[in-house]
């Protein structure tokens, strides 16, 4: 991994994982600093709701700006959020499950729920 994420302040790992016939593929992963995944807590929103929607939408901001085309697909993709603690382990801040339609926009099909997860739905599937 490195250690150039030390000197972020908001230390995250963000894979991107296209779903081909059932199987996962990671295409990539960047670690970004960025806080705009708990913007919502100012707000008393729902964490995992809000980081799911933004996760979304750095995944579109990827699909834009990609130079190459093996991130450029449309279909069914996971985007996995991790914040990296300072001790370097990771905590997972969310899963989002999402359509790339063919003109790269990014709709949502449903937050994905697990252990990790902060939300209130977390109990459901206890």
């Amino acid at each position: 991994m490195g250690d150039s994420w030390r000197s972020m302040a908001n230390p995250h790992r963000v894979s991107y994982v296209r779903i081909v016939k059932g199987r996962r593929l990671r295409v990539c992963s960047e670690v970004v600093d960025d806080y705009g995944f708990y913007l919502g807590l100012t707000r008393k929103l729902d964490v995992c709701e809000n980081a799911a929607a933004y996760a979304a939408a750095l995944l579109e901001d990827s699909l834009h700006q990609a130079s190459s085309s093996h991130l450029r697909h449309p279909g069914h993709w996971l985007v996995i959020v991790d914040r990296i603690n300072p001790d370097g382990s990771e905590r997972r801040v969310c899963v989002t499950d999402v359509e790339v339609l063919p003109n790269l926009r990014v709709q949502m099909r449903r937050h994905a729920h697990s252990r990790a997860c902060r939300c209130d739905r977390r109990k459901e599937i206890a």
